[in-house]
């Protein structure tokens, strides 16, 4: 995975395997963009954190899965919401 970084969003270029089975799309995706509403702020830690809390009532998008998964490791987990904090807070890039 290639990061580039301009001065409003980071981006992972994606060209890696999340699973034995499946390769990212080819091309940029938002990292942190749970939502994909092109935009990264608290509704994407929100929405990450429900979702690795196993909370059955809410929808994300494969997409949104691929976006949200900042540690890359294949898993929505706690780790992925305190990032995307950290890019909101602009401590992490």
């Amino acid at each position: 995975t290639t990061e580039t970084t301009d001065s409003e969003y980071d981006y992972w270029i994606c060209t890696t395997t999340i699973s034995s089975d499946k390769t990212l799309p080819e091309g940029m995706t938002m990292r942190g963009d749970a939502t994909c509403n092109d935009e990264v702020d608290i509704s994407d830690a929100i929405l990450i954190s429900r979702v690795a809390s196993e909370d059955t009532s809410v929808d994300i998008t494969e997409q949104g899965r691929i976006n949200a998964n900042c540690d890359g490791d294949d898993i929505l987990s706690a780790n992925d919401a305190a990032t995307v904090l950290r890019i909101i807070a602009k401590l992490d890039s």
